[in-house]
C-alpha cells in the first residue's frame, strides 16, 4: 500500500475509482474492511498535505456504499469527505447514501448534513431526494436541526423556501 501513497493524490484517486467500480460485486467482509482501511489511510494522508487534496477527498465519497451503518467509524470517515463532495458533483449521490443510512443513526446523519453544507450548498435537488431525507429526519424528531439546515439551503436551492414554510407551519411532534 505504501507505493500507492508514494504516488500521491492521482494514484489515490485511481485506487478510489477502482474500489468504486467494484462496489456492487460480492465482496467478502475482509475486502470491505480493506476498502474502509484505505479510506481512513487516505484521510490521514490528506491531513498531512500542505494543500487540501479536494479532488481526492471528493472521490472518496464514492466509497460510501461500503458503509453499512453509521457507527462512529463510518461517521468519522464521512465527516472527513462530506465538505468536498460538491467538488465533483457528488452531492446527489451522498444524499442517496445518507437516505440509505439514516435509520442506522439519524443524529449522525444530521451532523453529516450540517458538515456537508458548511462549505457549500447544492443548487439542485434531483427528484427531491434531499427534501425527502429532511422530511424523514423531521419526522424522526430532529425538527430544530432540519429547520437549521433548510434555513441555510432556502436561498440557494429552488423549492426550499416553500419547504421551509411548510415545516414552520407544522406543529412540532410531541
Amino acid at each position: 500500500m505504501a507505493h500507492i501513497f508514494a504516488g500521491g493524490s492521482d494514484d489515490l484517486q485511481n485506487a478510489s475509482e477502482f474500489f468504486w467500480q467494484v462496489r456492487r460485486q460480492d465482496l467478502t467482509s475482509d475486502q470491505v474492511e480493506r476498502v474502509l482501511a484505505f479510506w481512513a489511510k487516505c484521510l490521514e494522508w490528506a491531513n498531512g498535505q500542505p494543500e487540501v487534496p479536494t479532488k481526492l477527498l471528493s472521490s472518496l465519497g464514492r466509497l460510501a456504499p461500503y458503509v453499512h451503518a453509521l457507527d462512529d467509524r463510518a461517521k468519522n470517515l464521512l465527516l472527513g469527505i462530506v465538505p468536498y463532495v460538491h467538488a465533483d458533483y457528488s452531492t446527489h449521490q451522498m444524499i442517496e447514501e445518507f437516505d440509505r443510512l439514516v435509520d442506522t443513526n439519524p443524529q449522525a446523519t444530521v451532523e453529516l448534513l450540517q458538515r456537508m453544507f458548511e462549505v457549500g450548498t447544492p443548487n439542485y435537488d434531483m427528484d427531491d431526494k434531499l427534501k425527502s431525507l429532511l422530511k424523514k429526519l423531521n419526522d424522526l424528531g430532529y425538527r430544530a436541526d432540519v429547520l437549521h439546515i433548510v434555513e441555510k439551503l432556502r436561498k440557494t436551492l429552488p423549492g426550499m423556501l416553500d419547504f421551509y414554510k411548510q415545516l414552520v407551519a407544522q406543529s412540532p411532534k410531541e
